[in-house]
């Protein structure tokens, strides 16, 4: 059947409850999380499939931020000190994208740490976003699993979302590890037609010995200082070995092509593995021509802990290893340990060659013409003149040195009708930070009183300001933070804005969804009329609610610092509040434009009767509509009066 890759994901507790249901094993599914790209619809996709998911008892729980849902997913792995006549154990689902990752550093350390119950397993759906697309950096998650000891799995393609993913629940449930599966975002994003069935893929549970005994994993929540430190042993020298025993017994790690001529290896994982192989068939190098090349290839599904067994038995007799991966040199690192110190040397390459010249670039991602680029040069070493490497990149050389001609380019912008464009606009002389979202955009619109100058880490509105405070002869900043953000984690700045008695209006840009994920409603969201109460709690000073329509309001429970005031009085709330000392909030409330306009085709708002005509006869064409809604559908044209 043809998945994409969040329904593959959706599949996968699905086909595990099956599988749990044929072993006799009564499990139940907990999933939790918060949507980013390139996960951002996996939410939405496992509401819709709610009834389904019901039927395997699949409890999904989305989480107001990433660390609550890790912290939530630990839970799960309590029951076997708990009463449980219902269910034998749980499966455990967290997803969330890089900056999610980082921020549930913690938690994920100390899930891992404490381990999986008897029939429990955890995964750890971990959204990459190599080109940074959607994200204020690009991410590269291997680093932070290594720091917390959690194994990682790297699918090829769309279809091992659903295969590695089965292994990862299996592996997790054998070794009492919390295994994370590596989702960029081009295969996240793609889909193809998968091979399923009740027995795909085959799954063997190893006999693991340690020190002549066999393992036995358990968990421990107690985290007592002292006695951690056992912990700390079994896991690395414990069920990291298990771990390596799972991979070996599935081979999850496999030489794909070999022989006794070969002289140059390729070591490469996951989508680098479908770029690589890509590449190579460009090349005319399929496998039986690679091996008359003397190339060979070893694909990695297991990036850490990686096998040093297989690294050491694949170079044998190798002059040089090329290690083919996006970002920085994670498995590149790790292939050269296992490596070092062998009778026989052999040179081994990735993001530097031999002269410590670049070779595979680390910024951005790659794909396969970036990677036949690349590696074309080195087989030729090893295969010269070699007229199906030659012509490829001869090819790719034309390519990249064709001129293009050159179109007129246009700024993104806010959508049509999106609150955005009345809530960020600011006062002459005014300057506005941003953070990650919709309203991120106004720090490349060019319009300066709507432009912002600097942006955060989602969850640090407000806070450089401060460290910059005590040492700046400005007075006062403006913080833009959307209502998602806000919930997700930044409310507690505020707080401490307050505390540290900062002069700054937080412009809270309240649309009531997580629209640049999807429009999902808000975790532990609050109205606004409460939210003013909670901020008058909180040391806020003044806070005004714009609106445009304050009627709206008339009978509203707010704040006693907290006033309602219409659009047109904007300029004046926002010069009122930059005049107050202390920390000030302005709280625009306008509905996500696409949302609105979804829920008005759905029949769940009224369509709008009351509409805005400029007559062309008599335009002038003077802009200034366009200049106060910076609503991108207006299209100048030629008018008698003007052109």
């Amino acid at each position: 059947m043809y998945l994409s890759g969040l329904q593959a994901l959706v599949r996968l507790p699905l086909d595990q409850s099956r599988r749990d249901r044929k072993a006799g094993l009564r499990t139940g599914t907990f999933i939790s999380g918060y949507p980013g790209s390139p996960l951002g619809g996996y939410d939405l996709a496992l509401q819709h499939a709610s009834p389904l998911l019901q039927q395997h008892d699949i409890v999904h729980v989305p989480a107001g931020n990433e660390e609550l849902a890790a912290t939530a997913i630990s839970g799960t792995q309590m029951l076997d000190a708990y009463p449980h006549s219902r269910v034998d154990g749980v499966v455990a689902l967290w997803y969330g994208k890089g900056p999610g990752v980082d921020r549930s550093g913690d938690a994920l350390k100390h899930g891992n740490f404490a381990g999986t119950s008897r029939h429990g397993a955890v995964v750890v759906l971990s959204g990459e976003d190599h080109e940074a697309k959607s994200s204020t950096m690009p991410y590269q998650d291997d680093y932070a699993f290594l720091s917390a000891g959690i194994p990682v799995l790297y699918p090829a393609s769309t279809g091992e979302f659903l295969a590695l993913g089965l292994h990862a629940i299996a592996m997790s449930r054998c070794s009492g590890c919390w295994v994370a599966l590596k989702l960029v975002g081009a295969l996240a994003d793609g889909g193809e037609t998968v091979e399923v069935g009740p027995d795909r893929p085959s799954i063997v549970i190893p006999e693991v010995m340690v020190d002549g005994r066999p393992f036995r994993k358990s968990t421990d929540f107690t985290f007592f200082p002292g006695l951690n430190i056992e912990t700390e042993r079994q896991l690395f020298y414990e069920r990291h070995q298990a771990v390596l025993a799972y991979a070996r017994a599935n081979r999850l790690d496999r030489v794909e092509v070999r022989s006794a001529r070969d002289r140059v290896g390729i070591i490469t994982a996951g989508k680098s593995y479908a770029d690589t192989l890509q590449a190579l068939g460009d090349f005319g190098l399929a496998a039986a021509a690679l091996g008359r090349a003397g190339v060979r290839l070893l694909r990695v599904g297991l990036i850490y802990p990686l096998d040093a067994e297989i690294i050491r038995e694949f170079a044998r007799d190798l002059e040089e290893v090329v290690v083919v991966e996006e970002k920085r040199g994670f498995l590149e690192a790790q292939v050269k340990e296992a490596l070092c110190g062998l009778p026989r040397g052999v040179r081994v390459v990735g993001k530097f060659d031999e002269r410590g010249v670049p070779l595979f670039p680390i910024q951005s991602g790659m794909d396969s013409d970036v990677v036949a680029e690349r590696l074309g040069p080195r087989l030729l070493a090893y295969a010269p003149e070699h007229p199906g490497i030659m012509k490829r990149l001869a090819e790719l050389g034309a390519i990249r040195s064709r001129r293009y001609e050159a179109l007129p380019g246009r700024t993104p912008n806010y959508c049509s009708g999106c609150p955005h464009n009345i809530s960020t606009r600011l006062l002459e002389g005014e300057l506005a930070w941003g953070s990650p979202g919709c309203h991120s955009f106004a720090s490349i619109i060019e319009q300066p009183e709507r432009h912002i100058v600097s942006m955060t880490q989602l969850g640090g509105e407000g806070l450089p300001w401060i460290g910059l405070a005590p040492f700046t002869d400005r007075r006062h900043i403006v913080q833009n933070v959307g209502d998602g953000s806000l919930f997700h984690s930044s409310y507690l700045n505020i707080r401490f804005c307050v505390a540290a008695g900062a002069n700054i209006t937080f412009k809270i840009l309240y649309n009531g969804y997580v629209a640049n994920t999807g429009a999902q409603e808000l975790v532990g969201g609050k109205p606004i009329p409460e939210l003013t109460r909670l901020l008058e709690t909180e040391g806020v000073k003044r806070i005004a609610v714009v609106t445009k329509d304050p009627k709206e309001y008339r009978t509203a429970d707010l704040a006693s610092v907290a006033r309602v005031y219409p659009v047109e009085e904007q300029d004046r709330v926002l010069k009122e509040l930059a005049e107050t000392e202390g920390v000030t909030v302005y709280i625009y409330d306008g509905v996500c434009a696409n949302e609105r306009r979804r829920r008005q085709k759905r029949g769940l708002l009224p369509v709008p009767n009351t509409f805005v005509v400029i007559n062309e006869e008599v335009c002038e064409n003077c802009g200034h509509c366009g200049a106060l809604t910076n609503c991108m559908s207006l299209q100048k044209v030629d008018t008698e009066l003007s052109s």
